[in-house]
């Protein structure tokens, strides 16, 4: 299981700085890289980006589009230390906090962006056919390379 969502952020991490950079980000930077006024080292798949003089932390949250049940995967958790990294950050670099999320499946992925205040506090993104409509869509049906069977869910047959 650790493997697999350590796959899964690793892929994540690989499509996303491309689509932003599609999209008309520059200054793409990870959040890692950044020696910044933070308590401690958090580890979280995300970047610090600037489009049209606004500056963003992204958080890339990928999943897989569906769940082990085999149903839609409708709302993407993230980690409550990256979306406080993501704002801290965001504070002392005049940034807006955002995601991007990516939704895997076998042979293509969907990627998504929002800013972190569309969620009102909550610490998921919702990925049904409402939420979708709402965000920019950076990326549709996409095809990938990579090896489903290294991030498929563990049930799936």
């Amino acid at each position: 299981m650790a493997n697999r969502r350590r796959k899964v952020n690793e892929i994540g991490k690989k499509l996303a700085k491309p689509l932003l950079t599609r999209h008309g980000y520059t200054s793409i930077q990870n959040l890692n890289d950044l020696n910044l006024n933070y308590p401690k080292k958090i580890h979280c798949t995300g970047f610090l980006a600037e489009r049209e003089r606004v500056k963003y932390t992204i958080l890339v949250e990928p999943r897989n589009k569906y769940e082990r049940s085999g149903g839609l995967n409708t709302s993407y958790r993230l980690e409550e230390h990256c979306c406080r990294l993501a704002d801290t950050l965001g504070k002392q670099l005049n940034a807006k906090g955002a995601w991007i999320a990516i939704s895997l499946e076998r042979k293509t992925f969907s990627a998504y962006f929002g800013l972190l205040s569309l969620l009102k506090g909550k610490l998921a993104i919702p990925m049904h056919q409402e939420g979708l409509d709402s965000y920019e869509c950076l990326a549709k049906d996409e095809s990938h390379e990579y090896d489903y069977d290294s991030f498929k869910n563990v049930d799936e047959e």
